[in-house]
């Protein structure tokens, strides 16, 4: 009787352990330009709405991998500041990464 009951508890433990994988992972957008105190000014987090829908592959890009492609409505968290070609590092809800334009 001793042996059936490690059994039944395990099964019962899947459920939650998946739900808080997912909470953790929601949690790791938020968190995640935290943790750079060594730079001297800290991570800027902004969040924009694209006005525009955009494809990165439609026009004369060198690289448009690196890009994100945007649809009109959309959120996305965008860090730091704006670099030389005018563009800046941003994240989409679904959480891929790369480059967004300003």
């Amino acid at each position: 009787k001793s042996e059936s009951l490690p059994h039944s508890a395990p099964k019962s433990c899947p459920t939650p352990e998946v739900d808080t994988a997912s909470e953790v992972e929601e949690l790791d957008i938020d968190v995640s330009p935290v943790p750079e105190p060594d730079i001297r000014t800290p991570a800027k987090l902004q969040v924009f709405i694209a006005r525009y829908s955009y494809n990165p592959f439609d026009g004369p890009n060198e690289n448009p991998e690196a890009e994100l492609p945007l649809t009109a409505g959309e959120y996305i968290y965008v860090y730091g500041d704006m670099d030389e070609d005018g563009f800046y590092e941003g994240e989409l809800m679904d959480g891929r990464r790369g480059l967004v334009p300003s």
